[in-house]
């Protein structure tokens, strides 16, 4: 890829659109950030996010060379990496080809990608991770849903259908809560950031959500949380035997947060020996841009492993 090219990552969080043009030194030259309601207001939500990235580069990265777009998307996708297979909190995105759509707009490789797998790539480099010393690393990233990503021996792991490290949707016993993505009693309920919104709604309604660590830290329920939190990241230690795990997202990053709590109890619900003994742990630094990092990071590694197709496009390892 020509180092004068930009690549355009879209990251389709939660409550916020980011976007933004992302150069070969993995510096952010233009970025945008927007409420998603406001840009996917209709059913046809893969169009409208097709139109917002259309008209930011139109406006806003005139004269760049555009070598590729990756979104990011809180959703299982196909290990194609063309597919967004199911999406429990975006409207719209199940079962649709959003590369197929948005070959309808640009002309360049698209690719759609699980957003934790941006968010990590982006964190190894950031961390300065050996990937032949560090051969399992484990990603944890609690936002409004669990993400997970698990990448082994350089390359992340996908399954055969590309929905492997869906942690959130690990079914807990005895519980039979409604989940969006359409199963009962799934983690993502019990420990993720929507779960803690609705305990501070319930409980704790005079504090505003980013303080509730800062004012009710000490609270039984604010206890239990954690615990809870701590014995599936410690489920998912005890599966991989991880040389490091890397705990990220908004919750883990809320003022106050128990960061050292969370390690003793992750430690002490982990196997003992080990990885009890010798779990190291890192944190996601704090930024909104990681997605789009990670997605210039991401077109770099399939173009150096791509093969030229006779159209021009490029095809790569889908597990990279």
């Amino acid at each position: 890829m020509e180092s004068d090219s930009y690549v355009i990552g879209i990251d389709v969080g939660g409550t916020n659109i980011r976007i933004g043009a992302v150069g070969s030194d993995h510096s952010i030259s233009i970025s945008e950030i927007i409420k998603k309601e406001k840009v996917l207001t209709s059913s046809d939500t893969v169009y409208q996010l097709a139109e917002f990235a259309q008209e930011f580069i139109r406006g806003k990265c005139a004269g760049m060379k555009i070598s590729a777009i990756v979104i990011g998307v809180p959703a299982a996708v196909n290990r194609q990496k063309t597919t967004v297979l199911n999406a429990p909190n975006l409207r719209g995105f199940n079962g649709v080809n959003v590369v197929e759509i948005f070959r309808q707009y640009f002309e360049c490789p698209v690719y759609v990608e699980k957003d934790v797998n941006l968010l990590l790539r982006k964190d190894i480099q950031f961390l300065n991770l050996n990937l032949k010393q560090e051969q399992v690393i484990v990603g944890c990233y609690i936002g409004t849903g669990i993400g997970n990503a698990v990448v082994i021996n350089g390359s992340f792991l996908t399954g055969k259908n590309g929905v492997a490290c869906e942690l959130a949707h690990v079914p807990v016993m005895e519980k039979n809560d409604p989940c969006p993505c359409g199963n009962f009693g799934c983690l993502d309920n019990y420990v993720s950031g929507r779960r803690l919104k609705r305990l501070q709604e319930t409980y704790f309604p005079d504090t505003h959500i980013s303080d509730v660590f800062v004012c009710h830290r000490q609270e039984p329920l604010i206890i239990k949380y954690v615990e809870r939190l701590a014995v599936a990241i410690s489920t998912e230690v005890n599966l991989f035997d991880p040389d490091c795990l890397i705990l990220g997202g908004g919750v883990i990053h809320m003022h106050d947060f128990p960061r050292r709590d969370l390690e003793m109890r992750i430690r002490s619900h982990s196997r003992k020996p080990y990885p009890a003994e010798n779990l190291k742990i890192y944190y996601s630094s704090n930024t909104s841009i990681g997605g789009l990092i990670g997605a210039r990071l991401y077109v770099d590694t399939l173009m150096s492993r791509a093969v030229a197709t006779p159209d021009g496009i490029i095809a790569a390892a889908y597990d990279q």
